[in-house]
């Protein structure tokens, strides 16, 4: 088997080539930072395809339609108001559900929408509440005012 093309790999950085092994039949392989990386023997440690942003790709597809679409972090965090430290504790709480691909970490975008209008009708329910109840007390001061207007004598002059 021979490698054509450009290999891509995300999230490594020249120097980790030096160490890393791939698996390829060819027993070393020249990188384009000038770097070489050997065949392991013993196995498979890193699976490394002739085009990993397809890999990407085939992979936000299928999770892009279970999800409602997938949004990064950072994102989800603008969204809702909230900082990513939020975010990441609404994962952890079950809130939110995480989506990975290698390092790259995802939320759903329609379960972030979810959320923010939930709280957003929650926000206009107390405000609604509050209106109703600010309101019930001036009328009864009203009724007050006027009930003692009503029992006051008529003054003499």
């Amino acid at each position: 088997m021979e490698v054509f093309g450009e290999i891509y790999i995300l999230q490594k950085t020249k120097a980790s080539f030096r160490n890393e092994k791939l698996a390829i039949k060819s027993s070393t392989i020249k990188l384009n930072s000038g770097t070489t990386a050997t065949r392991n023997n013993s196995g498979v440690k890193m699976k490394i395809t002739a085009d990993l942003k397809n890999e990407f790709w085939h992979w936000m597809n299928e999770n892009w339609n279970l999800a409602g679409g997938l949004i990064t972090h950072s994102i989800a965090a603008a969204m809702m108001g909230k900082s990513q430290t939020r975010v990441r504790q609404m994962i952890e709480e079950g809130k939110l559900h995480q989506y990975n691909f290698k390092t790259k970490k995802f939320v759903s975008f329609s379960e972030v929408l979810n959320l923010t209008r939930d709280e957003a009708i929650d926000d206009l329910k107390q405000a609604t509440d509050l209106l109703f109840k600010q309101g019930a007390e001036m009328f009864n001061q009203i009724i007050e005012q006027q009930r003692a207007k009503n029992t006051q004598p008529p003054k003499e002059n």
